[in-house]
């Protein structure tokens, strides 16, 4: 079974598993969240519904959200796979959004996923997983005047964790997956891209793309 048939046949319960509201996942959500709303965005083309949580805190704020999946279970927008977006949109989008979706489909497809993302709009909010394992810490700092930040202080280790086998890969699993080979494709369709990492969960990968 590919990704695509895995994915559309999942029923909508799978997404409210334990799984999906530890805080570290809670914490990505909302980094997500954060990260995409002071970009001003009033169109955004979210790809994966997931749970569906992002897209009801982005609407939630008074963003134009349309939602893609494969999936029919989680009734979104749009029911379809990325290579048919082409031909079921007729507008571009100021963002279009992709978290943890990409793992979920075979590597030789990645470049022409990004090409089409390309085609929706000119900026790309991408995020995915980091196959290390990572030791550190984070929290909230306060300090007077300053107000409380985020802090994360994460080491990543060259050991590699079981990959989970809805995914058929992760960064840095192999040479053709590294970091820099991601970043490498998606320059080529986006001139600008901006690698960071969540402060609370260091196993996501934020791929942040203007072009």
């Amino acid at each position: 079974m590919n990704g695509i048939e895995r994915e559309s046949s999942l029923p909508r319960e799978k997404y409210l598993e334990d799984a999906y509201f530890t805080p570290q996942q809670m914490s990505s959500l909302m980094e997500q969240f954060m990260r995409i709303r002071i970009m001003r965005p009033e169109t955004i083309l979210e790809v994966g519904l997931g749970n569906g949580m992002l897209a009801a805190m982005l609407r939630q704020i008074g963003i134009k959200v349309t939602t893609v999946d494969v999936n029919p279970n989680l009734e979104p927008d749009i029911v379809s796979d990325i290579k048919s977006l082409p031909l079921k949109l007729t507008s571009k989008f100021d963002i279009v959004v992709c978290c943890e979706v990409l793992e979920h489909i075979r590597f030789d497809e990645f470049e022409e996923n990004i090409r089409i993302f390309k085609s929706l709009s000119n900026n790309l909010f991408l995020t995915l997983p980091f196959d290390a394992k990572h030791f550190g810490f984070a929290g909230i700092l306060r300090l007077p005047k300053k107000g409380t930040r985020e802090i994360g202080f994460w080491w990543r280790t060259k050991i590699t964790k079981k990959i989970p086998s809805e995914h058929f890969w992760e960064i840095g699993h192999s040479l053709e997956t590294s970091k820099k080979n991601i970043k490498a494709i998606i320059t080529k369709f986006y001139p600008s891209v901006e690698v960071t990492h969540f402060k609370m969960n260091p196993y996501h990968t934020c791929f942040l793309c203007q072009g």
